[in-house]
């Protein structure tokens, strides 16, 4: 239990190579966390939910399933979603045997496929390359994704978020689509009340947060699409108890590996040197 509510479910640098390892393999050679997370990250999400799920003592006070209160079924809004763009594309067709409705079917269901697709794997992207530590390259993007082994480096904080957005044509390219996500990486971690990951203003803010920027955008106007959050209550952006803050024990191991940073680069400059 300490092990599944104390780690972050997706940092690569808990993740491990699953794979049976070759016959006088090291297994320190065969870790590639970034890939793990980026194939099967999901797996470390669903394990936290059934621990929540069968103790909802350990969730969050404010998380946590009043007493009385019945847990919200999710599948009639996949239902709603999957009916919707078939019944869209059987109105368009303007034809109602059944094969036509058997094919708006098939047209929504595979809507809503691809969707969740798409969701799952940006999502994954964010949890692997925008955790793949500093100082990132084209070419160690591709290593981290195809590579056997692979380690990320810390940054002098102790992190290993990432920003993609300097790592070459590659590296804005999965910015670019992971929604400023990925390529902004350790801003979104210093600052999670942020909707625009940059500190800086005008354009070069827009450059830097497309996405949030055209989201801050609509949310300031007066149109009704999206309104600010209060957010959570009006606590700071770095108050330790707002719940996407990282757990005191998370801290602890970020102050261990900030004080391992030092340490890494001296060890590399004197291996450079020999």
């Amino acid at each position: 239990m300490a092990h599944i509510l104390l780690r972050d479910p997706h940092s690569p640098v808990y993740a491990r190579s699953w794979r049976k390892p070759k016959e006088k393999e090291k297994i320190k050679d065969r870790i590639n966390g970034v890939r793990q997370i980026f194939l099967k990250g999901m797996w470390p999400y669903r394990t936290g939910s059934d621990l929540r799920v069968a103790i909802p003592e350990v969730m969050t006070p404010g998380l946590r399933p009043k007493e009385g209160e019945k847990e919200k079924k999710v599948w009639p809004a996949v239902v709603i979603g999957a009916a919707i763009p078939s019944l869209a594309a059987l109105f368009k067709r303007r034809a109602y045997k059944p094969e036509d409705f058997v094919t708006a079917a098939i047209g929504g269901g595979t809507e809503i496929a691809v969707q969740a697709g798409l969701t799952i794997a940006g999502g994954m992207a964010v949890n692997s390359l925008g955790h793949a530590g500093g100082e990132l390259t084209t070419r160690k993007i591709l290593h981290a994704i195809f590579g056997r082994s692979y380690k990320p480096m810390l940054n002098p904080d102790g992190s290993v978020a990432a920003d993609t957005t300097d790592a070459g044509w590659l590296g804005k390219l999965v910015h670019f689509l992971t929604a400023d996500e990925v390529g902004k990486q350790r801003h979104h971690h210093d600052r999670p009340g942020d909707i625009i990951y940059s500190l800086r203003t005008g354009i070069k803010g827009i450059l830097d947060a497309p996405v949030g920027s055209a989201i801050d955008a609509i949310a300031m106007s007066r149109l009704p699409l999206i309104q600010r959050g209060d957010n959570f209550g009006g606590l700071a952006p770095d108050d330790p108890s707002r719940p996407d803050m990282p757990h005191p024990a998370t801290v602890l191991i970020m102050e261990r590996r900030k004080q391992q940073y030092p340490i890494d680069q001296e060890r590399a400059r004197l291996k450079l040197a020999a």
